[in-house]
């Protein structure tokens, strides 16, 4: 469906919409068009009564912004807006706020077309010129997706603009009615010339709203003194005054040429759907484009939704303990939409599924899995971070996102005894921070060439990796993912408190040595999931120097734990490992907030895995872009 045409005129006056554009506004206002009328001033100084009974500015101004809102009512005018300056000052009032007042209305009301005073002003009215300037710069700026006016509202692209170009012949009507038509401003006279044939371009037939205009002017009571003339006028000069409104088409999106255009808003629907759909293309916005005011707005009523959230989130079920068709018939099973939702709905509608259907696990009696509640300071500095959107992929695309991370690796560091000048990363996930160790210790204890040849190099022997039967699922992925293959693992038995037997551990290590395998890589488990058992790091550390082994410790779990063996000197009383990792769970920062900590300084890891050495995150991560993770972490 075609959304309905829209003819804004600016104008100076009251009585300017009656005289000069009366015709096409009843007209177009039958034809089913939406008519705008903007204002600059209330005519405080058009008195033609006795001067001594002038009722002043600001009484006159409300009697003749009365008599303007009648006649609109009478010519169908949808909408009327004051600029508020005052008759005779408009050419000295700031442009710069000029031009913003109508830009906005511009970019809230969307007009179509536009019309307003020709740059000679009629007969040289400084009021109608100004207005011209101020109304044709307003175009311009409202069209600007980056202009300084009005940036809380979608630009808007004016289809077409007209300039009133009174006839020569409506000249002389008029000086036949009025007599002289003349201003004197600055010691110059000023008088009208009107158009001549040849320069206009567009004449609109008005003959069947003369009732209509003569209505409207009659509206315009505290005037009547001067236009009640206009009934003694000829039956010539009536139908050079009533019959037809004369344009300059000032420019136009849609057409142009000499042959003289017949209507000003009525241009063909497929024109105006090319118009459209070009214009759409080229000045898009999408939905999900936001103002500043806008984004304040949606802003403001989330993080009260989500205060609200948290409020009752204690009296709330942990789940809601739905079916999965229940949940999605809750979302919508319909296709890809064909148009993009506003921001402000699309938070809206998010908000109310994911608070109705979901299982919270900062609930106070969700007791399942690992995941803790997640602190408000968190998901706050989640959002900063993601209004910045900084890549940490490298210091240049993030310089305080990767001091951030660094200072937070530091203060983690400090916090469970490490030495603080080790390196290391903030990762995605537990998973990710122990693939980042595994592959480190792939590379450092290899004996060939194995970024270069790979697993399967003609001088390679078979690879082994040592864990106990409690370690979490992540080893699988990793020897799968890296080429070593599952076969590679080598499950060591556990004790009675399920730990990791160091005695089994070094005798499997010995038969894999004798059998010409090659071992690298040991994982401690600092917590394992299932029970929260700890092996024992220290012993496996021992074996690790003995048989020079890189030593992991898979600390997601329970490595925050630390804290309680660092006897305030800045050391954890066991053996370090090579590097380890330890996951948010106990931080209560977003989800994925993880840490990777490495004992050994990142630019050694990344040595190590790639052989460059400037710092590089993404050289040790499986990311090339990489977001800000500190900033969240409380």
């Amino acid at each position: 469906m075609t959304n309905k045409l829209k003819l804004m005129c600016v104008l100076a006056h009251p009585d300017d919409e009656s005289l000069g554009n009366g015709g096409i506004l009843a007209k177009y206002a039958a034809e089913g068009v939406e008519t705008y009328l903007v204002t600059a001033t209330r005519g405080e100084r058009g008195w033609f009564g006795d001067e001594s009974e002038y009722p002043g500015l600001e009484a006159l101004g409300k009697i003749r912004e009365a008599e303007l809102l009648a006649a609109a009512n009478v010519l169908g005018i949808r909408r009327v807006d004051f600029l508020d300056y005052i008759d005779g000052d408009l050419d000295q009032a700031d442009a710069a706020e000029a031009i913003a007042k109508i830009a906005g209305l511009l970019r809230r009301l969307k007009p179509d077309v536009v019309v307003t005073f020709g740059q000679d002003g009629a007969y040289g009215h400084p009021d109608h010129i100004a207005i011209c300037q101020f109304a044709t710069a307003a175009i311009v700026e409202a069209a600007n997706p980056t202009s300084l006016y009005h940036r809380d509202l979608a630009h808007h692209v004016v289809s077409k603009l007209y300039y009133m170009a009174p006839t020569l012949q409506l000249g002389v009507a008029y000086q036949a009615v009025f007599g002289d038509v003349v201003m004197h401003v600055d010691g110059v006279e000023r008088r009208g010339m009107g158009w001549p044939e040849w320069a206009i371009t567009t004449r609109i037939d008005t003959r069947d709203y003369r009732q209509n205009v003569w209505e409207a002017i009659l509206c315009h009571k505290s005037q009547l003194v001067a236009y009640r003339q206009l009934e003694h006028a000829s039956q010539e000069y009536q139908k050079e005054l009533w019959d037809a409104q004369t344009y300059y088409r000032t420019f136009s999106l849609v057409n142009g040429g000499r042959r003289i255009e017949r209507t000003a808003v009525g241009f063909s629907g497929r024109r105006r759907h090319e118009m459209e759909k070009r214009d759409a293309l080229r000045y898009r916005i999408a939905p999900l484009e936001m103002t500043p005011s806008e984004f304040r707005k949606a802003g403001y009523q989330l993080v009260e939704r989500i205060a609200e959230f948290l409020c009752t989130l204690p009296d709330r079920p942990v789940t809601p303990n739905e079916s999965p068709q229940v949940i999605r018939e809750a979302l919508g099973m319909a296709s890809l939409p064909e148009h993009g939702t506003e921001a402000k709905n699309l938070l809206e509608e998010a908000a109310d599924l994911l608070f109705k259907h979901s299982t919270f696990n900062g609930h106070p009696r969700f007791m399942a899995v690992i995941t803790s509640s997640a602190a408000p300071i968190g998901a706050l500095g989640d959002l900063l971070a993601a209004a910045v959107n900084p890549n940490v992929g490298a210091w240049l695309g993030a310089p305080m996102g990767s001091a951030i991370e660094a200072q937070t690796i530091r203060w983690i560091a400090e916090l469970i005894g490490y030495p603080t000048d080790c390196g290391g990363l903030l990762v995605s996930g537990g998973n990710m921070g122990n693939f980042v160790g595994f592959l480190a210790a792939r590379k450092a204890k290899a004996t060939w060439d194995l970024r270069t040849a790979g697993i399967q190099e003609k001088e390679s022997r078979q690879m082994r990796v040592y864990t106990s039967s409690e370690t979490h699922t992540w080893i699988h992925k990793a020897t799968d993912m890296f080429g070593l293959g599952t076969d590679a693992i080598r499950w060591i038995a556990v004790d009675e408190q399920l730990r990791m037997d160091t005695t089994a551990l070094r005798n499997r290590i010995q038969e894999d040595i004798q059998a010409g395998d090659l071992p690298f890589l040991v994982i401690g488990t600092a917590g394992t999931v299932s029970t929260g058992a700890v092996d024992p790091l220290p012993e496996i550390a021992a074996v690790c120097r003995e048989y020079d082994l890189w030593f992991h410790v898979d600390g997601a779990y329970g490595g925050f734990a630390a804290v309680l063996l660092n006897d305030g000197k800045g050391m954890v009383p066991v053996d370090l490992p090579t590097s380890g990792c330890m996951h948010r769970s106990r931080l209560d920062a977003p989800w994925y907030a993880t840490l990777k900590l490495c004992v050994m300084l990142s630019a050694i890891i990344q040595r190590i895995i790639t052989g460059l050495t400037r710092p590089n995150p993404p050289s040790i991560t499986m990311s090339m872009g990489r977001r800000t993770r500190g900033a969240y972490v409380p």
